[in-house]
Parts: structure tokens; sequence; C-alpha cells
């Protein structure tokens, strides 16, 4: 599903959503993007997934989780309460009262610290923290049951607040 409008809809991050077989089968979320550059087999590129090829084009596959391009547009599809559909699917991003009171922040430096088969988390400046879960599961996240209770029922402060989230409706 594309994130954004565009004309050529490699130029703008996409989630795929893949189902998976043995050895482990499961539905698996992956955040990309095609950088029209070669991909370099000479030098280590870590968010690099597979080199592609649209006619005499060339490109490289990226996991853009870590992007700022990927961030910025993931916090303000938020902010924006965005619904968007594609091939069947529908996203539906949803900011928090927390996130919709604030006035945006500047990003800050964004670094992946954490990565797995079932998730990936982003920092965001002092700002954010971005967790975006790869392995997908039917249902409610308990991580975001309890970071709704604790930020919107409960006005616990001594955790960071959920600022949002996004769902997959198929």
């Amino acid at each position: 599903v594309p994130f954004a409008d565009s004309t050529d809809n490699t130029a703008v991050p996409w989630l795929a959503v893949i189902d998976t077989h043995k050895p482990h089968a499961g539905r698996y979320l992956i955040t990309m993007q095609i950088d029209w550059h070669p991909f370099d087999r000479e030098k280590f590129n870590p968010h690099a997934l597979a080199a592609v090829r649209q006619g005499s084009r060339e490109g490289t596959l990226l996991d853009v989780a870590a992007s700022p391009e990927f961030v910025s547009l993931l916090l303000q599809a938020m902010r924006n309460n965005v619904s968007t559909e594609a091939l069947g699917y529908r996203l539906e991003f949803e900011a928090t009262g927390t996130l919709a009171s604030k006035p945006p922040k500047a990003l800050g430096p964004i670094r992946q610290i954490e990565t797995g088969h079932a998730s990936t988390t982003v920092k965001v400046g002092d700002h954010y923290i971005i967790k975006i879960q790869r392995k997908l599961e039917t249902g409610v996240d308990p991580e975001i049951e309890v970071g709704s209770f604790l930020t919107g029922v409960a006005g616990f402060a001594n955790t960071p607040a959920l600022l949002g989230t996004v769902k997959l409706v198929h």
C-alpha cells in the first residue's frame, strides 16, 4: 500500500504485506521504497533488500523504516488521520489526542535501535519512538492496548505517551 499519491508509485514509500510459509509461516510487513540508483554489490548497505529493474532502469529496493522521508510521512499521516486503500488492503492512520494537540516537532536524528523478524524500533530525536510490527497478528496489539489505556484513560505520566497507531484492514 503506497503512503502518498505519486505518478511514479516506486518513488514513494510502500508498506508491503507478505505471507510466508515454512519455516517462519505468518504475515509480515516490510517498509520499502525503490532508489533508482543501481544496486552496488561492492558496498554493503544494511537497508538494501534487492536489486530491481524496470526496462533499462536499474535500482535498489530499500527497507526505509528508519528513513527521514518515511518517518515524516508516517507522522503526518497519523496527525491527519489518513485512510488509504490499495490491492484489497486499507491502512488507517490515527493520532491520539497527545499527538494531535501538539505542534509538529523537527525530526532530529533518526536511528534504528532494534530490529528483528517481529518488529523494528526507530528513535526520532528526543521526541518520538516508533515501533513497527513486522510480524502481523490478528487483533489489537497488547502494547497498543496498554499504551492507549495508560495515555488516554489513566493519564499515567511515567511512561512514553502513545501518539498514534496504524491499522491494516484486509
